[in-house]
């Protein structure tokens, strides 16, 4: 395994040399040649050596993607600095969150989506994380240009580039986290570099000469692909605004023959209107990150893109982040169906804690050892770090390889779903729901089920005019997957939520599914009567007041105006006060129980009293005509174990969706 051991000024030095006069880095209406991006760096490495940055400082880098984010990047780790990569996109205590967890000492910023809100956002985070203003650097206000003719000292970063240790941690980049604190990975110049020489050399004699990369440079992916083309001397146009009208743009203006994206973005391109005249007759090579691609939609894709040939591959962040990459000469079919072969320059195995290495064929954890593992995530103790004793990242996924040694993926070890014992892909089930020609696209989950410990669910969103036809899926699924491996139900979305960097949101996913799900459980619930809450009390006359504040409180929650919380609570108080005074000899007991059903609020009491019975004529008691007066329907139910019942029911007011009430509960 050939290991290379470079580093950013050195290859940026050498292109410098070799493709001066071209264009390294564009975007914005902005672009630097190779000469002006090694002068560039050097010079704005050395006044960040000046601004205080010394080797081994973390600073915190965070704007959208442009050359001159890249400019910042490559100088931090020319000034020796290590390179904190923030999602653009984050709230702004959310990237103090991961300043203070890094240790970060300057803030070096461009535009974001919080400055474009508040142009006071970074001084008020430098205070909050004990950053002097002095430590806070605005790139985007910095004419680069004019640092061409500026006379700055570098030969201190000419100095530090002879002796930069390209396995020393030069960036951090955090993993995926929407509600946890996400983990810092610790990558270097090598595992980045190393990583980008061996998946490039997958697909070399395809590869164009421009790259239009629609993947945020904070995002592993990202980082590593416009690497890999920069340090070939191409051409890399940085995407600021990553969507489907821009990409077609930049695409249609530039010619960009290579294209990086996540599926999404992919699909929008093929639906947007000037797709025909402005991408097809460009896109040569298209490389697909994030989330793992089903084989149609993967063949779906370069059917569309019709002189684009499609390469899938897979990684995590930990390992730089790419693990495999398909080969423009692998057969659509294998392409599709698999995530490629490993990389030349690593090992990669199956394993299982029970019987170690595994053969071809058999399912289990993917690990990976090699040149492009990260350093460890920063701050986390050795028994919480992916990396063994033996040098093997285990990523947590499953799968296997081929006799031909192609990737396979089956799903996510904490993804499994476990329905009555049984260990389930979601991965195996998508791929069938999929081949449906409605559905664009699909993610299936599992949700606690108090019978089978979990049910199979299904998320689908469909192609614009597509109608979705349960039945017919389900007639189609039942000749392809076991009949117990048949989502429960199936949830249409407009679309799924995404990260910021492409990827599916599966946290917020779930959540969305998981509410949905508990409100058609409470609907399926209420025809019976959803059971709220009971208590039993004395027939005493100190019961009588709990009794009314838990029905008065309820009836609150469920929305009744006030005069009729008060109707409410005379006729509970007109039965129970009749079953305390009138029912017993000796002192019992009285049960009551409210419950929901779909058109009214019951409340039930039970007790071993003697019957008490309603007419609705001149005679009738005083606690009867309260009762009649207020409640929507009294009646007496059959007796339960000797005990007499008797039900009060309220009619919802207009309006009220008591199943989209207890869902929000």
């Amino acid at each position: 395994m050939e290991v290379k051991e470079n580093t950013y000024a050195k290859f940026l030095k050498k292109n410098a040399a070799e493709f001066a006069d071209k264009t390294a880095v564009w975007g914005g209406g902005r672009s630097y040649t190779y000469k002006e991006l090694e002068q560039i760096t050097d010079k704005f490495a050395a006044k960040l050596r000046d601004f205080g940055i010394k080797p081994g400082d973390r600073a915190a880098l965070w704007g959208y993607n442009s050359p001159e984010w890249f400019i910042a990047y490559a100088s931090i780790i020319k000034a020796g600095g290590v390179a904190v990569l923030m999602n653009y996109s984050l709230p702004s205590k959310d990237i103090g969150d991961l300043i203070e967890l890094t240790d970060s000492k300057f803030i070096i910023y461009g535009n974001n989506r919080e400055l474009s809100k508040n142009r006071d956002t970074v001084a008020k985070l430098a205070d909050a994380c004990g950053i002097s203003q002095k430590s806070l650097f605005n790139y985007a206000e910095t004419d680069f240009k004019a640092l061409l003719s500026e006379d700055v000292d570098v030969s201190q970063i000419a100095a530090f580039a002879e002796t930069d240790d390209p396995r020393r941690t030069a960036l951090i980049i955090f993993t995926t986290g929407t509600t946890a604190l996400p983990k810092a990975v610790q990558l270097s110049q090598s595992s980045v570099i190393n990583d980008a020489y061996g998946y490039g050399e997958k697909y070399a004699s395809a590869r164009g000469d421009s790259l239009c990369s629609a993947l945020p440079m904070f995002h592993s992916f990202g980082l590593m692909v416009a690497t890999l083309y920069l340090m070939e001397g191409h051409s890399a146009y940085f995407a600021e605004i990553i969507k489907a009208d821009e990409l077609v743009r930049i695409i249609g203006a530039y010619r960009t023959s290579d294209l990086a994206g996540v599926g999404a973005v992919y699909s929008a391109l093929v639906e947007h209107h000037d797709f025909d005249i402005k991408v097809i007759p460009y896109a040569r090579v298209c490389l697909i990150g994030g989330s793992v691609s089903t084989p149609v939609f993967m063949m779906r894709l370069e059917e569309k893109f019709t002189h684009a040939t499609f390469l899938n591959g897979y990684g995590q962040t930990e390992s730089s982040p790419a693990i495999t990459n398909s080969s423009p000469s692998d057969p659509i079919e294998k392409r599709a169906s698999s995530v490629g072969t490993p990389l030349s320059n690593i090992e990669v195995q199956i394993w299982t804690k029970e019987n170690g290495f595994l053969e071809k064929g058999r399912v289990g954890e993917v690990v990976v050892k090699g040149c492009i593992l990260m350093n460890g995530y920063y701050k986390l103790p050795p028994e919480s770090q992916s990396i063994d004793a033996d040098g093997w990242l285990h990523t947590g996924d499953l799968g296997y390889l081929d006799e031909e040694n192609f990737l396979h993926l089956t799903g996510r070890i904490k993804d499994i779903i476990i329905k009555s014992g049984e260990n389930i892909s979601p991965v195996e089930i998508e791929n069938k729901i999929i081949e449906n020609e409605a559905i664009k696209e699909v993610k299936v989950m599992g949700a606690p089920h108090p019978v089978t410990g979990e049910s199979i669910e299904a998320c689908v969103v469909l192609y614009e005019g597509k109608a979705f036809d349960r039945e017919r899926l389900l007639l189609e699924l039942m000749g392809k997957i076991s009949k117990f491996k048949i989502p429960s139900h199936f949830f249409v979305f407009d679309e799924f939520p995404l990260l910021a960097n492409g990827k599916l949101d599966q946290r917020a996913l779930k959540a969305q599914m998981l509410a949905r799900l508990k409100r058609l459980r409470i609907e399926d619930q209420l025809k019976e009567g959803l059971y709220i809450v009971s208590t039993t009390v004395t027939n005493s006359a100190l019961s009588v007041e709990p009794v009314l504040s838990m029905v008065g409180s309820l009836a609150e929650k469920f929305c009744f105006k006030p005069l009729r919380v008060g109707h409410i609570k005379k006729a509970v108080q007109a039965i129970l006060t009749d079953r305390i005074l009138n029912a017993y000899v000796d002192v019992g007991e009285i049960t009551v129980k409210v419950r929901a059903f779909k058109n009214f609020m019951r409340v039930k009491f039970r007790d071993k009293g003697d019957k008490f019975f309603v007419e609705d004529d001149e005679n009738t008691a005083k606690t009867a005509r309260t009762i009649l007066k207020y409640v929507s329907n009294f009646s007496t139910k059959k007796e339960e174990k000797g005990q007499s019942v008797y039900c009060l029911d309220f009619a919802w007011e207009d309006g009220f969706d008591v199943a989209d009430c207890l869902a929000k509960a």
